[in-house]
């Protein structure tokens, strides 16, 4: 099963990125305003719907680590902005001294907030480009 996966991983990770692009846009659209964290978090998800693709179009051995990077420091923004929202870090550990902040409420969807979800597909990218990696290319 998960060999099957490996074959797909680089399409679903472009699908994730892609919705994960359009959501924040939307996002913005309705008047939610990105905060210093979640510019950052477009910073590492945006380039990715196109490298994927790229990568998949030229079978690129490579293409994890092309993306893996961006996946990790997306993640690890994400993981911080969460430990902000939630307040178990403190305010005060908020790089949004200016404009908007970055702990400001925003609406969920089944216990899922912009925050959550940019972590998710993070993460799920991260893992589905592992996954292609390991059953598609046998490391030496």
């Amino acid at each position: 099963m998960i060999r099957k996966l490996s074959a797909v991983a680089p399409l679903l990770a472009f699908a994730i990125a892609l919705i994960a692009m359009l959501g924040s846009l939307y996002a913005q659209y309705l008047g939610y305003q990105p905060c210093v964290l979640c510019w950052w978090q477009r910073i590492f998800m945006y380039p990715l719907v196109f490298i994927i693709p790229i990568g998949i179009w030229y079978s690129n051995r490579e293409l994890s680590a092309y993306v893996i990077p961006f996946t990790v420091l997306g993640a690890g923004t994400a993981f911080y902005q969460t430990l902000l929202y939630y307040g178990i870090l403190s305010e005060a550990f908020a790089p949004c001294a200016v404009g908007i902040s970055c702990t400001q409420q925003i609406p969920s969807f089944l216990g899922l907030n912009l925050i959550t979800a940019s972590l998710g597909s993070f993460i799920a990218i991260s893992a589905l480009m592992i996954i292609h990696r390991r059953f598609n290319y046998e490391i030496s």
